[in-house]
């Protein structure tokens, strides 16, 4: 089982009757879509494989039963182990922001240049690249039929009312690697003990420390 070379763009189910026979087994009883509770672990914004993430030129591929995701070079793994016919798909395309206001040149390096040891702080170093920071995000967001190698749209009303629900359930759910807040530290500044200047340091017979200042 190999990935298609490329995928095509998605498709209304009207103009894909072919696929109908595939998505009359999309049923509440189905054990290919499991409708993730809060307490899941639902892994949908990078491959179990790669570092491939929604971002990558084929997007990303869920599993709308394990809910575990892949890259397209990866999928045929899934699919040949789990069955799985149907998976979420996300294709995210990065538009640059264009911002009037923003400082351009040496200005914008000047800007963005830390000005102290600090994460995640104003004037420290960026906690995560967020690519929201300088790009919007263009989201596509499509059902890929493994079976029939094809995409339909998301928003098809026509579609499988339970393939729909748990593949919104699963775009909308938290990411399992989601961080549980914010990434911050700031150097403090060095105090010194109180004990430095009277600890007794013991000398010890066949002892390896550091010799002490008199002896040197």
């Amino acid at each position: 089982l190999r990935p298609p070379p490329s995928l095509p763009p998605p498709l209304a189910l009207m103009a894909n009757p072919a696929v109908q026979p595939l998505l009359a087994t999309a049923t509440a009883g189905s054990p290919f879509l499991i409708i993730p509770t809060p307490a899941s672990a639902v892994h949908n914004l990078e491959c179990a494989f790669s570092f491939d993430t929604p971002l990558a030129p084929a997007g990303l591929f869920t599993n709308l039963g394990t809910h575990h995701s892949f890259s397209l070079a990866h999928l045929p793994l899934d699919v040949a182990k789990t069955g799985q016919p149907f998976y979420l798909h996300q294709k995210w395309t990065k538009i640059p922001r264009e911002d009037p206001a923003a400082p351009v040149g040496g200005d914008a390096a000047a800007a963005a240049a830390p000005t102290k040891l600090a994460i995640g702080v104003a004037g420290g170093f960026a906690a995560t690249d967020d690519p929201a920071a300088a790009f919007d995000l263009e989201k596509t967001n499509s059902i890929y039929l493994a079976p029939a190698q094809t995409l339909l749209t998301l928003d098809d009303p026509a579609l499988p009312q339970h393939l729909l629900a748990t593949a919104h359930a699963v775009l909308a759910h938290a990411p399992a690697a989601a961080s549980t807040g914010p990434v911050t530290w700031e150097e403090s500044a060095l105090v010194v003990s109180k004990h430095s200047e009277t600890l007794e340091q013991v000398r010890g017979e066949g002892s390896s420390a550091a010799p002490f200042a008199g002896d040197v």
